[in-house]
């Protein structure tokens, strides 16, 4: 909000949380705001300080939909980029209500969200602070679900609830045997030179990093482990039983480019155990229950497309 004269404008107060603004009207003392996702009503009597009275939600920004049991289903929604977010409890047989059976606001930006069944995790990163967080949150009375325990890492990792962002490029998260989670940290690379020209330059990789939680206490979600790896590149981040899969590449002289399977046993998270890597053709996809078969995907370019 703004005051003005016919020379000067001065900045007051900032009213959040509708989405994208379609229009603001004042009544009295009010503000009634509508935009893509709510209609709300504002007391603007300090207009420093504006405060919410009322919303109603017009159309949910919903990011994950989850069948809580045969009864509720658990929406992840809100604006990720703000870290105005929420997890949305409704009826199954009636998700589109403006009216939730519960909500609870868990104010997470750049999120993602996992679950194993009553219990959720909201992992978010606030590029402002640098900071990547992990909350739990208990669905086990799904009209009063209620926070647990949270943890904040010891290094940023980004996190994003869409697939596009950073693909091949690391910063990933993954559900293991229920309690573990696992965060990819890319491994930042630069050109470094020790003067004299670029015949003096060499490429330099910091390693990858996988960070890995302990949630089986939700009150208590700990730092359990850290694992790094070195290569050129990796991605493909997945949890298959007690197991995390990651593909990498190196750049062999003479031979090409080869990919290799990392398989990371996590029976005890504290106590992370790496395989010997695997050379696989292209990129792992999926592996059986028992571990016994994986799927890969390699790209063909030698018809001129990408096949």
């Amino acid at each position: 909000m703004m005051d003005f004269t016919a020379d000067t404008l001065t900045k007051r107060g900032n009213i959040k949380g509708v989405g994208s603004v379609l229009r603001a009207m004042p009544f009295a003392s009010r503000i009634l705001t509508i935009g893509n996702e709510k209609f709300q009503v504002v007391d603007a009597t300090d207009r420093d300080n504006p405060v919410t009275k009322a919303v109603i939600d017009l159309a949910r920004n919903v990011h994950s939909f989850d069948v809580l049991d045969g009864t509720y289903a658990l929406q992840f929604a809100g604006s990720w980029i703000e870290g105005d977010t929420e997890l949305v409890v409704t009826r199954i047989d009636d998700p589109n209500t403006a009216s939730p059976v519960a909500r609870i606001h868990v104010g997470a930006p750049n999120a993602k969200y996992l679950r194993n069944g009553n219990i959720a995790y909201v992992a978010s990163s606030d590029g402002e602070s640098q900071t990547t967080k992990i909350q739990v949150v208990d669905f086990s009375t799904p009209t009063a679900p209620r926070l647990r325990g949270s943890l904040t890492l010891p290094r940023y990792t980004y996190v994003s609830p869409h697939y596009w962002d950073y693909w091949g490029y690391g910063n990933e998260i993954a559900l293991v045997n229920g309690t573990t989670i696992v965060f990819h940290r890319n491994g930042e690379s630069r050109y470094v030179c020790d003067g004299g020209g670029r015949s003096n330059c060499r490429y330099d990789q910091d390693p990858h990093e996988l960070t890995i939680v302990d949630a089986s206490d939700p009150d208590k979600p700990e730092l359990a482990s850290t694992v790094q790896l070195r290569a050129q590149w990796a991605w493909g981040l997945k949890a298959r039983g007690t197991y995390a899969y990651l593909t990498h590449y190196d750049y062999m002289q003479g031979i090409g480019t080869r990919y290799f399977l990392n398989r990371i046993d996590l029976s005890n998270p504290r106590v992370p155990v790496v395989r010997t890597a695997v050379n696989i053709p292209g990129q792992f996809l999926e592996a059986s229950a028992d571990g016994r078969y994986i799927y890969t995907m390699q790209s063909d370019y030698s018809n001129g497309q990408n096949t």
